[in-house]
């Protein structure tokens, strides 16, 4: 991988993001890292809210798109992958304060699943036909020809974005 990824992936979060991370984790919001292999994930024992359409996004920075989303649409499971281990702590801890307003339903972002690490590898293990929606905002922040291997928009992640999308 490039310096810079091993910048941005590698550089820690808060004290108070990192436990925002462990009591979430710990609640179910974020799944486990995938194995290299053949294994499938499988969204009916992911998500509690069984055989709703799953929307999938790549690198949601600091989460404020998925934040917003997930409770607009409590009929559509998220799932969201992120490198950037401040942006995962900084959604998380939004979830979290959410969920402890007294007004607040105990099943907000029931909807909504977290995986720390790259969207692009997780990929590989979701089902065909199994996405509504892809999510990827700001895909090429490296604009030099040197990093052209690096980019997200690649042939063979269009031909894996195109494998899990559902046709309707």
């Amino acid at each position: 991988k490039p310096q810079w990824w091993r910048k941005l992936s590698g550089r820690r979060a808060t004290k108070g993001q990192r436990g925002a991370i462990a009591r979430m984790t710990d609640r179910g919001f974020v799944v486990p890292a995938v194995r290299h292999g053949p294994q499938m994930l499988d969204w009916n024992a992911i998500f509690s809210r069984r055989n709703n359409k799953v929307t999938f996004e790549i690198g949601f920075g600091g989460g404020e798109n998925l934040f917003e989303k997930a409770q607009l649409f409590p009929e559509i499971n998220f799932i969201a992958a992120e490198i950037h281990q401040p942006g995962v702590g900084a959604l998380l801890t939004r979830m979290e304060q959410k969920l402890q307003q007294p007004s607040s339903n105990e099943r907000l972002f029931d909807n909504v699943k977290l995986y720390m690490g790259d969207g692009v590898k997780l990929l590989s293990h979701m089902p065909s036909g199994s996405i509504s929606e892809i999510y990827l905002t700001f895909p090429d922040p490296w604009p030099n020809y040197g990093h052209f291997k690096w980019r997200v928009l690649q042939e063979e992640t269009l031909n894996e974005l195109h494998r899990v999308l559902s046709e309707h």
